[in-house]
């Protein structure tokens, strides 16, 4: 299992750092150039993951855990987490392939990252965050809390996609420098 383990996770890294998947940038680009590729490739990720993890929940290979959502506490933690991500001008995920490449700042970021996580978890921040986790919704999946089934959900998702696929078809991105060029 161990050696399984080394080998995707270095085939997945090596596709991260060849493929420069930040998603800090990636959203950039989406403002700044008008740029959708990367939007499309999340659609991508997320269409084939939610048609893989809804067959193996239907085939009942797996079961999908519905614990409550502590919502206050995962709008605070994603603004927090996204404004870092910001001002470090670094993911998660780029900071750990631009460590790799030996971006001393990136290395920085995850070494902060780490602090920061382990301090909220079990640190000094856990008694000054503990009480957002308290009076959470009682449902966590959006299909539950609509009461309809995850699979009206997926072909949304599908169709958003195909959509996205068209419209970034249709639509290709220019380069700044074509811009600039009389």
């Amino acid at each position: 299992m161990l050696i399984s383990g080394l080998i995707i996770g270095v085939v997945f890294g090596f596709l991260v750092q060849r493929g420069q998947c930040c998603f800090t940038s990636g959203f950039r680009d989406i403002y700044w150039q008008r740029d959708f590729s990367f939007l499309f490739a999340i659609f991508i990720a997320i269409t084939i993951q939610s048609i893989g993890l809804f067959t193996l929940n239907t085939l009942g290979f797996i079961k999908i855990p519905t614990t409550p959502l502590p919502l206050l506490a995962t709008l605070i933690g994603g603004l927090v987490f996204g404004v870092g991500m910001a001002i470090a001008r670094v993911c998660a995920t780029g900071g750990w392939f631009r460590s790799g490449e030996g971006v001393i700042g990136a290395s920085v970021t995850l070494f902060v990252f780490t602090l920061t996580l382990t301090s909220a978890q079990s640190g000094s921040l856990k008694p000054i965050l503990s009480p957002l986790l308290k009076s959470p919704l009682e449902s966590s999946n959006i299909y539950l809390t609509l009461g309809i089934s995850p699979w009206w959900l997926v072909g949304v998702m599908i169709l958003a996609t195909l959509g996205l696929a068209l419209g970034c078809q249709k639509y290709p991105h220019k380069s700044i420098d074509s811009t600039l060029q009389p």
